[in-house]
């Protein structure tokens, strides 16, 4: 049967962006090579083809990945876009609503304070 496996990235860290170098998450290389090699072994699908597969089959033993990204954070917009683009990909964005009132998301706020201040978690 097919399987389809959603996988969720949070932050894509800057290495130049001294603010964000204590930030959790793949760096830029780091992702590039993760969908690459994702890439090579899976089918990585755009949202709207998941409607096709057909998950009954018995004859077919695909493993489809739909890439999600948490949070609508600027890199995502600033970068994710444009390299999912060049390598003729799409994901699913799930943006907190707050950010379009102009109010940080809270975790942002956490997450920041922490990297900043360099508390252990």
């Amino acid at each position: 049967m097919n399987r389809l496996l959603f996988l969720t990235y949070h932050y894509i860290v800057d290495t130049e962006n001294t603010f964000q170098k204590s930030i959790l998450g793949p760096t830029r290389e780091s992702f590039e090579r993760q969908i690459d090699s994702l890439g090579r072994r899976f089918t990585i699908l755009s949202p709207s083809d998941i409607q096709y597969i057909d998950f009954l089959d018995k004859n077919s033993d695909k493993t489809y990945i739909c890439l999600t990204f948490d949070d609508g954070l600027l890199e995502h917009k600033d970068y994710v876009i444009p390299f999912l683009e060049s390598r003729g990909l799409k994901g699913l964005f799930f943006p907190n609503t707050c950010i379009f009132e102009g109010v940080p998301a809270i975790p942002q706020v956490v997450h920041y304070s922490l990297a900043k201040y360099r508390v252990a978690s």
